[in-house]
């Protein structure tokens, strides 16, 4: 079959540079035309160019009105904790921005923190051991707290500590409970503490580790290794559950460790022991909370939890946790990219920040101790950098339109 008849032919050509064109990184070269031919048959379709259509924007019949278009803007505020008012003996700040307030604020998050990891251990709300004594042939539950004095201690000195407390107990109306509380030794054996009752002469005496219940109480309990629910009571279900089983079954009771590896919360004088469960945590905090009640509007995450037969529902204040990975007396340094955000609505001008430990508790110090050197570190000093996410409105003119799309447009397509 013939092939199809060719309607017309074209030739495409490029020219390069001529002989006289000036560059100084590039060399002259002679003209040289490329030609590539091109035939057309009748049968296939004619080459198309489709060119883009630019219509203008009709023009606005409207008149000119104001519209507010939101943009977000981001505000840093540094607050370092030597600006602290001299009446404040806690690690709490009150921070006063008086006539500059952060304006229309969307959310707070904390970017930087340092955090000098030199607070005392043994501080205001932090410092006592509730323990539970129920003596043979009464029917009475006794709660003793042990108070410890406020200060940075290794674990051998609050061991010594706890035993010299127990010693000093007194009481005169009591003396069979006196005995009792001064049988009582804590002792530090690889990293856990152990708790020994020695022989009584005229009596039983059974022991447990109590708690009140509370959001933060005021308990060492848990950070001399002892856990929060297998092995701490609370005084609630001590007095009402543990006692009144104590009484019926004594030495038998289910509560009662009955060998060497029970895992039984309570423990009778000349017997076996009661050990803590993990290992002591009280030299060195974990890590720090940095918290506030307005930051986080009150309050705004929830957590529950059981203690004993109870449900708890707690409010959290944490803004963030920062781990603690420096030594004794060493810097913390935290530092992220990535904000954790709490939302937040309107205008600041006035709100707390709190640095806390691992055990939610703030630091303090004593008012009568404040110009000692040894109490100097009670608070660990600490910087930190907030970033508070804004809304800025600006203000435009919609006759600004038809500009902007013109502008665009040339950006677009203006060659470089």
């Amino acid at each position: 079959m013939p092939r199809p008849r060719p309607v017309y032919r074209f030739r495409q050509g490029v020219r390069r540079n001529p002989p006289d064109y000036k560059d100084p990184d590039t060399p002259p070269e002679s003209v040289v035309d490329d030609e590539e031919e091109f035939i057309i048959y009748e049968d296939e379709p004619s080459p198309q160019l489709i060119l883009p259509t630019i219509t203008s924007p009709a023009p606005f019949k409207s008149q000119p009105i104001l519209k507010e278009m939101a943009s977000t803007i981001y505000r840093y505020l540094h607050i370092d904790s030597a600006d602290r008012n001299p009446h404040e003996l806690t690690s709490r700040m009150d921070i006063h921005l008086n006539s500059h307030p952060i304006k229309n604020v969307k959310r707070v998050g904390v970017m930087k923190a340092t955090i000098t990891n030199t607070g005392h251990n043994i501080h205001d709300n932090h410092d006592q051991l509730l323990i539970g004594v129920k003596l043979s042939g009464s029917a009475t539950p006794f709660a003793i707290e042990i108070d410890l004095d406020h200060r940075y201690a290794i674990i051998t000195d609050i061991v010594n500590d706890i035993n010299t407390k127990i010693q000093a107990y007194t009481n005169a109306g009591n003396t069979l409970l006196q005995s009792a509380v001064r049988a009582l030794t804590f002792t530090a054996n690889n990293n856990k503490i152990e708790i020994t009752a020695g022989v009584l002469a005229t009596q039983t005496a059974f022991y447990a580790p109590l708690v009140r219940l509370g959001m933060n109480p005021n308990t060492l309990w848990y950070e001399l290794g002892f856990a929060s629910v297998q092995q701490v009571l609370t005084i609630q279900v001590w007095e009402n559950v543990v006692v009144p089983d104590l009484v019926v079954n004594g030495d038998a009771s289910q509560y009662v460790k009955q060998t060497a590896i029970s895992t039984a919360r309570v423990i009778k004088n000349n017997t076996y022991p009661l050990k803590g469960f993990y290992v002591i945590q009280i030299e060195n905090p974990k890590g720090f909370y940095i918290a506030s009640k307005t930051l986080t509007s009150g309050g705004n995450v929830f957590r529950t939890r059981i203690n004993g037969n109870t449900a708890q529902v707690d409010f959290d204040e944490h803004l963030i946790y920062i781990p603690n990975k420096a030594s004794r007396d060493e810097y913390n340094h935290y530092e992220t990219n990535v904000i954790e955000w709490h939302e937040l609505h309107g205008d600041i001008q006035n709100f707390d920040v709190e640095l806390r430990n691992h055990a939610d508790k703030v630091f303090s110090a004593d008012a009568e101790r404040l110009e000692s050197s040894g109490d100097g570190s009670a608070i660990p000093p600490y910087m930190m950098t907030l970033v508070f996410e804004c809304v800025n409105p600006n203000v435009y003119q919609p006759t600004h339109t038809q500009a902007y799309q013109s502008e665009a447009w040339y950006e677009a397509h203006r060659q470089n």
